[in-house]
């Protein structure tokens, strides 16, 4: 490794726990949000760390409920040292390679929260990565814009991108909110209801996402209470995410073997 690719390194490692403090109202984060951050920020470490060849069975032996959350920091940190390395040696590919379909969805939100702090278009795709994962790339580059900017919820005209990718940005936005509000039902509905109603139903669609892959199964009646005329995209969102965690447990078991 070069010298030159050591000092990237560095810099990313240590770069990450600037990127954000805890929101006030997250001193104390319920267990989900708890685990999801701190899994996030213990993937995009652990991928810095990880030699080129071992990436692709990173994260495997690892608990399935942070196992997703890890796989999105590395997806974050590996594509912002592809991007940043002048070399053709490329490390996301890498990561990417012989997994199943539920880990790289993803690794490709991760891929998506980078290309946001990168400044790439919404519908920009890394070298070496199939098309097929855009639609998860965008999702990780709204959560980012939502996340990182909190205070532009408050502009209904804010966070606009083309149409192919609006549908999958708006899913992100949606989780974001979920992580913003702590999973506190009211204000994230107050927010939402802020944005144009043709954009509320994928908006409903990730926060129902969110509520479930962060186990936060006890405010679902809530939600359900709220989505009057989004309930079945909220339904949809927690079907996904019940889905795809099952199928991490499944592909972790089959690890194990």
């Amino acid at each position: 490794m070069l010298e030159s690719e050591l000092q990237l390194r560095e810099h990313l490692y240590s770069f990450f726990p600037t990127l954000k403090p805890l929101p006030e109202n997250m001193e104390k984060p319920i267990e989900g949000l708890g685990l999801a951050r701190r899994s996030f920020v213990s993937g995009y470490h652990e991928a810095l760390k990880t030699k080129r060849a071992e990436l692709p069975f990173l994260f495997q032996n690892e608990d399935p409920n942070a196992a997703g959350f890890m796989l999105e920091g590395a997806g974050m940190a590996l594509t912002i040292l592809d991007e940043k390395n002048n070399s053709d040696v490329k490390y996301l590919p890498m990561l990417f390679s012989g997994r199943p379909d539920s880990d790289l969805k993803l690794c490709s939100i991760g891929v998506g929260w980078a290309s946001a702090r990168l400044s790439k278009p919404v519908n920009w795709i890394p070298v070496g990565i199939s098309k097929e994962w855009a639609p998860s790339i965008a999702n990780g580059y709204g959560f980012h814009q939502g996340f990182f900017n909190p205070e532009q919820f408050q502009n209904p005209n804010y966070f606009v991108v083309d149409d192919e990718s609006m549908e999958h940005f708006d899913i992100g936005l949606g989780r974001a909110l979920w992580f913003i509000h702590n999973g506190e039902v009211e204000p994230i509905v107050a927010v939402l209801n802020n944005f144009k109603p043709s954009r509320q139903p994928s908006m409903w669609n990730g926060i129902g996402i969110a509520c479930v892959f962060n186990r936060d199964f006890g405010k679902k009646p809530e939600l359900i209470k709220h989505s009057a005329g989004n309930e079945a995209h909220l339904m949809s969102g927690f079907e996904k995410a019940a889905i795809l965690k099952q199928e991490l447990t499944v592909s972790s078991q089959i690890i194990s073997w």
